[in-house]
């Protein structure tokens, strides 16, 4: 078994940052290889004597040359960190991927590696009975690492990824997936529910700095569950049906219910402090999706710019049998089109929920909301896009998380510390948030910044709550 490493840069820039970019390796290129390595020391070797012998070298620089410590290289010079020739080389469109080629088969394991570092300013405006405040954080965001495989033409593949910051240290996604049929592919394991394909995307490749506020409320979360997925088949569509055990894996997306009646979202995923999975109520999952055109569909971004208008249209729901009633939505239903024409890009969503009241009885219906998004692709590099995104808590919904609250004051051990976890419930009626956002692609998705300002409102109550948020990511990728 001969195994060597891939990093190759791919030139479709509209490919998602997991996409398949493979390159031949063998005995030739090593030696190739060494053949620079040697020419290189050749060099070097050549300007120390000369230094050498015209009494510029000292004993103490002849001693320490090539010495230095590789975990923590000098940077006193910056000879050896600029490559030759770097004015001239055109930057890819794309870093890697990362691949061990197993053999002479097309078989790989792959490795990854995503982070951003994330400067963020937050004020809040006084209103709806509430003060002024402001806030600054500077932090890693993200920091992902993955495995990944991919076996048999592709028929057995896996993928492993965990987050690695210094606040959440948690699994992200474990599966594994196996293609028996051309249009059925069985995955099982813990990833995205199937409910939508603006949350199916991957993070690195949105044209703001995160996901919309909606996907709070909506999701699609991760749970841990089995699906079959394909695309082609009866009438070309794309398609994705899963059971999943109904217990949200991580503390990000799909908690909006958990905070509207007061409590803290819990994260099973964390490693050394989560828990497993001790419950099971069957949750049903899917979408199905039509797309007119040549249409990439793994980000809203228009790459390729072509003139003819290419869409998606794609309905999801998700529906859980036994919720818990203040963890668990019972009922999702999303509606999406995806638009491109001319580096223009549209996508718009549409959520409807129904909740289950909290001392039992008969589902109602719950949240709703909107999130619309336009952006426009200059060229290679600079993108620019416009986001609003409302969620809309109906008055069933706010009286049922106002007696929770009042139950839960009522019977408390503490009423001043309860009435300040849950004296708010069922008080707020919106929440919205205006984003602009504007987008270097320095080295497509790989390498980029970000910079996104937004207008955050809530409607209360007790009035409004204007808040000002202004975001600048750089994301780094391969």
């Amino acid at each position: 078994m001969a195994i060597c490493i891939l990093g190759s840069a791919s030139a479709a820039l509209a490919q998602a940052p997991d996409s398949d970019v493979e390159e031949d390796c063998d005995l030739d290129c090593i030696e190739a290889q060494l053949y620079v390595e040697t020419e290189k020391d050749k060099q070097k070797k050549g300007v120390l004597e000369a230094a050498e012998e015209a009494g510029s070298l000292t004993s103490e620089a002849k001693a320490d040359s090539g010495d230095s410590l590789a975990s923590e290289p000098s940077t006193t010079s910056l000879a050896e960190v600029t490559p030759p020739g770097a004015d001239e080389r055109r930057l890819p469109t794309r870093l890697g991927p990362v691949r061990l080629k197993i053999g002479q088969t097309d078989d790989w394991i792959g490795f990854g590696f995503a982070t951003q570092l994330e400067f963020d300013y937050q004020q809040q405006f006084p209103g709806a009975g509430q003060e002024k405040d402001s806030s600054e954080t500077l932090q890693f965001r993200r920091i992902r690492l993955t495995l990944s495989s991919s076996f048999i033409d592709g028929r057995i593949r896996s993928k492993f990824q965990i987050n690695a910051t210094p606040s959440a240290f948690e699994l992200i996604d474990m599966w594994l997936a196996f293609t028996r049929f051309k249009f059925a592919t069985m995955r099982i394991g813990q990833f995205k529910i199937p409910y939508d394909r603006y949350r199916a995307q991957s993070f690195g490749v949105l044209s703001f700095a995160d996901w919309a506020s909606t996907t709070r409320m909506f999701g699609s979360e991760r749970q841990i569950g089995i699906e079959t997925l394909a695309s082609g088949g009866v009438l070309n569509l794309e398609y994705a049906f899963g059971i999943f055990t109904g217990v949200n894996a991580r503390a990000s997306h799909a908690v909006g219910i958990v905070e509207v009646y007061g409590e803290v979202p819990q994260n099973p995923s964390s490693l050394g402090s989560g828990e497993i999975v001790s419950e099971f109520h069957p949750a049903l999952a899917g979408r199905v999706a039509k797309n007119f055109g040549e249409i990439n569909t793994d980000t809203n971004s228009d790459v390729m710019g072509s003139k003819e208008l290419r869409h998606s249209v794609g309905v999801g729901f998700a529906w859980d049998a036994r919720p818990n009633p203040t963890e668990n939505l019972a009922l999702r239903l999303s509606a999406e089109w995806l638009g491109k024409i001319r580096h223009f890009d549209i996508n718009v969503i549409t959520y409807l929920a129904w909740y289950e009241p909290w001392q039992g009885g008969k589902i109602r219906f719950g949240p709703l909301g909107v999130m619309g998004e336009v952006g426009y692709r200059f060229n290679l590099m600079w993108e620019l896009a416009a986001r609003y995104s409302i969620t809309y808590l109906t008055p069933w919904l706010r009286s049922d998380a106002r007696s929770y609250g009042e139950f839960q004051i009522a019977n408390a051990t503490d009423p001043g510390e309860a009435l300040a976890q849950y004296g708010a419930n069922g008080d707020q009626v919106t929440q919205a948030e205006l984003a602009m956002a504007t987008t270097a692609h320095i080295i497509g998705n790989s390498l980029k910044t970000v910079l996104e300002v937004a207008w955050e409102n809530e409607l209360w109550d007790r009035g409004l709550r204007n808040g000002l948020r202004i975001t600048l990511q750089i994301q780094f990728l391969f």
